[in-house]
């Protein structure tokens, strides 16, 4: 008779009735979720920002109430607790393999939670800032991603997981593409194709659906670790093509991140490969064909290659989603196209409000409210910034010393339980390759929520379980 909660013999509980073969695809589920209904979350603002334009309202338009990367985020979470649930009344929960894990995500979770307990403002520090939306809640839902994608135990569900993420990065890189043609027609098609702090037009930098050229470029990085390790060992035209595509874009961004991440994506890459014996080196030199020919272009068409980091962070706070002031030069106490001027600026800032909050910080989300004297007046607030580009820095100015112990304390978990598996799979090895170059690349940007579900969802991966025995022995 058919197992019920209440020891019954009806048909009532679909969960204690459910198929293993189901129970196994749950992750998989997850996976999904993120790559498109998120996908989707993320479009849409896009989306509107481009048809209040054609129809003369101005940019900015689109991270109104109807914060739908916000929404799907949370729909994703919803459903991943529900499957946590199944998982868990399925007796898939080990003490062994998920003990410190679960240990290491609720220390995050709790230590944020009161953080956001002693803030600035409660309310921004839970639900997310105006625009940016990376509050305890966005935190609990990506922390509920990260713990699901563990429970993977299947090579073939891995393998679709990547290829579905792969194929919906294809969709950003579609979008980026056109936001860079958009300076050879009338409608302004990017939130970035003039950089208005500093009066310059039509550079047409690409943002896919990432909030940010500086956020996209990161995201590209991700996804570029896995589809050119995979590639260096296991010929794949699809991979090969994304890789150089993925290059293209990033160094189009004309950011620190996109240079960092593309140099360091493909020498680890190569040392991984040589170490690891790969066998195909093609799709390495093509991407630094890719590389070499798109900075040639900078300079025959500029003279240099440019960093627009300082003006794209003021583009994207200000003139974007208004969740800070304006970038005034006569005020400024730093020149906004010196890249390294802005940098040292923001960290140097960082390091005096970490010295102020040092154990629960300002509060995810709050660390504009440092600088204001009106805390209602966040657009007068010239120079002001909420953001301070490395995410180690942005992680314990908002919300301490003790949050990013733990943080550094599970990107290192996963480090080594990863390490631990890239015998056991070429996608192992993509995604170790993509979680260093995310840890590189996270001193030069922060973790947006166009960021946030994709790299736990790569940690989750890589703190998966073994895979099950049936798949061992047909591999």
């Amino acid at each position: 008779m058919p197992k019920t909660i209440f020891g019954t013999t009806e048909k009532s509980n679909f969960i204690l009735n459910m198929k293993d073969e189901t129970i196994e695809k749950l992750p998989l589920i997850g996976a999904k979720m993120v790559a498109i209904v998120f996908l989707i979350g993320q479009a849409i603002p896009v989306l509107i920002d481009v048809i209040a334009k054609l129809i003369g309202f101005g940019m900015g338009r689109g991270y109104g109430f109807l914060n739908t990367p916000y929404i799907c985020l949370a729909i994703t979470w919803v459903v991943s607790i529900i499957m946590l649930v199944i998982l868990g009344s399925r007796q898939r929960f080990s003490k062994k393999h998920h003990a410190m894990l679960i240990v290491l995500i609720s220390l995050i979770c709790v230590w944020s939670i009161i953080s956001a307990i002693q803030s600035f403002s409660f309310l921004d520090a839970f639900n997310g800032f105006y625009g940016r939306t990376t509050g305890v809640l966005t935190i609990l839902s990506c922390a509920t991603i990260f713990l699901l994608m563990s429970f993977n135990s299947s090579e073939n569900h891995l393998k679709s997981i990547v290829k579905i993420l792969v194929i919906s990065s294809a969709v950003q890189c579609v979008i980026g593409i056109v936001q860079i043609l958009s300076c050879f027609v009338s409608t302004e098609l990017s939130a970035y194709e003039n950089l208005n702090s500093i009066s310059l037009y039509s550079v047409c930098l690409p943002s896919g659906f990432s909030e940010s050229p500086i956020f996209f470029a990161e995201y590209l990085g991700l996804m570029l670790g896995i589809t050119l390790t995979i590639s260096c060992f296991e010929k794949s035209k699809f991979y090969t093509i994304m890789s150089m595509v993925y290059v293209y874009l990033m160094l189009d961004t004309h950011t620190v991140v996109g240079v960092v991440g593309v140099i360091s994506i493909v020498l680890i890459s190569l040392i991984f490969m040589i170490v690891k014996k790969g066998r195909n080196v093609l799709p390495i030199i093509l991407c630094v064909v890719v590389g070499s020919i798109t900075v040639a272009v900078s300079f025959i068409l500029d003279g240099s290659y440019i960093f627009y980091d300082g003006s794209i962070m003021w583009q994207d706070s200000f003139y974007r989603v208004g969740s800070t002031g304006y970038y005034w030069q006569d005020t400024a106490e730093f020149d906004i196209t010196n890249v390294k001027d802005v940098f040292s600026y923001l960290w140097s800032k960082a390091m005096y409000y970490i010295e102020l909050y040092p154990l629960v910080g300002t509060g995810p989300d709050c660390l504009i409210y440092t600088q204001l004297g009106n805390l209602d007046s966040t657009t007068y607030i010239n120079n002001g910034f909420d953001l301070v580009y490395n995410n180690y820095l942005q992680v314990a100015v908002t919300m301490g010393i003790p949050a990013l112990i733990f943080y550094i304390a599970t990107l290192v978990y996963a480090i080594v339980k990863i390490s631990h598996r890239l015998n056991d799979s070429i996608i192992f090895k993509g995604i170790f390759v993509s979680i260093i170059a995310f840890c590189i690349m996270s001193f030069f940007s922060v973790n947006a929520i166009s960021i946030m579900p994709y790299i736990c969802l790569f940690l989750g991966l890589a703190c998966s379980k073994k895979f099950t025995l049936a798949e061992t022995i047909a591999e």
